[in-house]
């Protein structure tokens, strides 16, 4: 199942490489000159994409600011070893 993603501007491109070799669709906000939106026009950019954001900060998280039914971030970050991973933030049916 293909799905879409854009990445945060303070991840690295390679990590959109990553998500395309897997058979998804992503790109990043640098790739799309969105570079210093702010998050709240992010996200609603996203909700019109139909594309999951991938963060590397948890400043999405915070469910005061952004309604767990209304968005789903997806946190990634890199262990020691420095490769990358993912943290879904699932909320009901929109678990990752």
């Amino acid at each position: 199942m293909c799905m879409q993603f854009k990445l945060d501007e303070n991840l690295p491109a390679e990590l959109a490489a990553l998500f395309n070799d897997a058979g998804h669709d992503a790109v990043t906000v640098l790739d799309q000159q969105l570079g210093g939106t702010p998050d709240s026009d992010l996200l609603l950019i996203c909700a019109r994409e139909h594309r999951t954001i991938v963060i590397f900060d948890t400043g999405f998280t915070d469910i005061r600011a952004y309604p767990p039914r209304s968005y789903c971030p997806m946190q990634a970050s890199a262990d020691n070893s420095g490769s990358w991973k993912s943290q879904g933030f699932g909320y009901g049916s929109k678990h990752f």
